[in-house]
C-alpha cells in the first residue's frame, strides 16, 4: 500500500509565531516565490483562509467573511471536518469587500479544530496573552509531536511544523498547514490556515453553488447571484450564510474551558450592518496609512494576497500580517509530499528489497518537479548517503542487508538549498524480512 506523510518546514528566520518557538530554526531553501494562480477548477484542489479573514474556496473565488464566532471552514462527506474560530476586532476604519460590495469590520482566526478520522484535534491558545498555542487530540495535551508527528491511523497525522504551527493529514488525501503569529496589541493569536489537494467541497471555504456569490449552504441550496441591495446583501452573507455554517454545542469540535462552551465564542451581532466597529474586550487597533502598508507588502507577490496585506496593514496596524502572508506563498510555492513505496510485500533474509520514494508539489495550482536528494531511514537510523531525485522526482534505495524481522522505512525529502522547495517526509513503510524466502515483487 502506498502511504504519503507531509511535513512543511518554514523559514523561522520570517520571524513567525510564538516567540521563535520550540521549532523555529533556520531554513536555508526558501527561495524567491513566482506564481499567479491560488486555486484552479476541479478537484482535489486547494483553499486559503489569511489574514482578516480572506478566503479563498477550493474552487479558486476570493471573498472575504468577517462573522465571529465558531464556524466549518471545510469538510466532506467521508467525515472530515475543519473548524474555525473568528474574533472580532475593535477598528476605527472599516473597509469595502472587493466581493460583497459591502462596508464591514474585521476579525480574525484565533483557533482550529478538526476532525482526522476518528479522532478529533484542537488547535487554541493555552491561556491569555502570549502563553502560546496548544495542541490537544482528543482533548489531551500533545506538548510536542515534532516531525515525526502523532499517528491517527488510516493516513491520519498531526505533526509539527518549524513556524511553531502544526500539519495534518486527513484519511481523505487532504492536507492543512496552521501557522499562528502573536499579535501584541490585540493580545490574541492568529492563525493562517492552507489547505491543499482536498476532495472537500462544503463549508465557508467550500465550491461556489452553481448560479451563486457565496458556497453552498449546508443542504447544497445556493443563495443565488448577489442582491442588487446592500442591505440583503448583508443578509444574506452574515445572518442566513454565517448561520447556516455556525457551529453548534452538537457539532463543534473545540474544547474548551470550565463554564465556556460555542457560546462563549459566537457573536451572531457581529459584524453589525452599520458599523462603528466595536468588539468586547478588543482595544481599539491603530491604523497606518496605505502608502506605508504598501511598502511593508512590498515582497507579497500574488495580487490578491498582496491587496488583502495592504488591507489588513493599514486598517489595523499589525505588521505581523507581512510575515504570514509571505509564508503562506512560500508554502503554496514549494510545500511538498514524500510517497514510499517497496517493490514486494516481503523479502527474504540476504533478499534484495527496493524502495522509491516519489516527491511531488503539494499545492494543486504548482508545477514543476522538487529537485533534491531523499534520506532513507530505517528503524530511525540513516540507511545511506541521500540518493538524488531523477527528473520525475523519484530517488530508489536498493538493500540486501535488512535482518529478519518488521522494518520501519522512511524517506526524507532534502531540497536544494537554492530552491524554493520545502522538505516533508513519508509515513513509515512497514518491511517483513523472513527466513525462508520472500513475497513475490510488485509492480508500481
Amino acid at each position: 500500500m502506498n502511504t504519503i506523510f507531509r511535513i512543511l518546514s518554514i523559514a523561522s528566520v520570517l520571524g513567525v509565531a510564538s516567540g521563535g518557538g520550540a521549532f523555529a530554526q533556520p531554513v536555508a531553501n526558501l527561495g524567491p516565490s513566482s506564481h499567479d494562480v491560488i486555486a484552479t477548477v476541479g478537484f482535489p484542489n486547494d483553499s486559503y483562509n489569511d489574514g482578516d479573514p480572506h478566503l479563498t474556496t477550493v474552487d479558486g473565488v476570493h471573498y472575504e467573511f468577517q462573522g465571529a464566532g465558531e464556524f466549518v471552514a471545510l469538510r466532506d462527506g467521508a467525515g472530515m471536518q475543519i473548524q474555525t474560530r473568528q474574533t472580532g476586532v475593535t477598528t476605527a476604519t472599516p473597509y469595502t469587500s472587493p466581493h460583497s460590495g459591502l462596508t464591514t469590520c474585521v476579525a480574525v482566526n484565533t483557533a482550529l479544530a478538526a476532525r482526522v478520522g476518528t479522532h478529533r484535534v484542537t488547535y487554541q491558545p493555552s491561556g491569555s496573552g502570549a502563553a502560546g498555542m496548544q495542541l490537544r487530540v482528543d482533548g489531551a495535551v500533545v506538548a510536542t509531536p515534532g516531525v515525526s508527528g502523532v499517528t491517527l491511523g488510516s493516513g491520519g497525522r498531526v505533526a509539527s511544523n518549524v513556524a511553531s504551527g502544526i500539519n495534518i493529514d486527513f484519511p481523505d488525501g487532504t492536507s492543512m498547514s496552521a501557522f499562528p503569529n502573536y499579535w501584541a496589541a490585540q493580545s490574541v493569536y492568529y492563525l493562517n490556515i492552507s489547505v491543499f489537494h482536498t476532495p472537500a467541497t462544503e463549508g465557508l471555504m467550500g465550491a461556489m453553488a452553481p448560479g451563486s456569490w457565496l458556497p453552498a449552504l449546508p443542504n447544497g441550496s445556493s443563495l443565488g447571484p448577489a442582491p442588487a441591495t446592500m442591505h440583503q446583501r448583508f443578509v444574506d452573507l452574515q445572518q442566513t450564510f454565517a448561520n447556516a455554517w455556525r457551529v453548534t454545542a452538537a457539532t463543534s469540535l473545540f474544547d474548551y474551558a470550565s463554564g465556556t462552551s460555542t457560546a462563549t465564542f459566537n457573536f451572531p451581532g457581529y459584524p453589525p450592518e452599520n458599523p462603528p466597529c466595536v468588539f468586547p474586550k478588543s482595544p481599539p487597533a491603530k491604523p497606518l496609512d496605505r502608502n506605508t502598508a504598501q511598502r511593508m507588502c512590498h515582497d507579497v507577490i500574488d495580487k490578491n494576497r498582496n491587496a488583502n496585506c495592504v488591507f489588513d496593514v493599514a486598517v489595523t496596524g499589525e505588521q505581523g500580517f507581512v510575515k504570514a502572508y509571505v509564508i503562506s506563498e512560500r508554502l503554496e510555492a514549494g510545500a511538498t509530499r514524500t510517497n514510499l513505496t517497496d517493490d514486494k510485500d516481503t523479502s527474504p533474509v540476504g533478499g534484495p528489497v527496493r524502495f522509491t520514494a516519489t516527491v511531488k508539489r503539494e499545492a494543486s495550482s504548482s508545477g514543476g518537479v522538487p529537485v533534491g536528494a531523499v534520506q532513507f531511514s530505517v528503524d530511525g537510523a540513516r540507511a545511506s548517503d541521500p540518493v538524488k531525485l531523477d527528473a520525475e522526482g523519484r530517488a530508489t534505495w536498493t538493500t540486501s542487508r535488512l535482518s529478519a524481522g518488521k522494518h520501519n522505512v522512511s524517506a526524507r525529502y532534502l531540497p536544494t538549498e537554492s530552491s524554493v522547495f520545502l522538505t516533508s517526509t513519508s509515513f513509515d513503510k512497514v518491511h517483513a524480512v523472513i527466513r525462508g524466502g520472500g513475497g513475490p515483487a510488485r509492480t508500481e
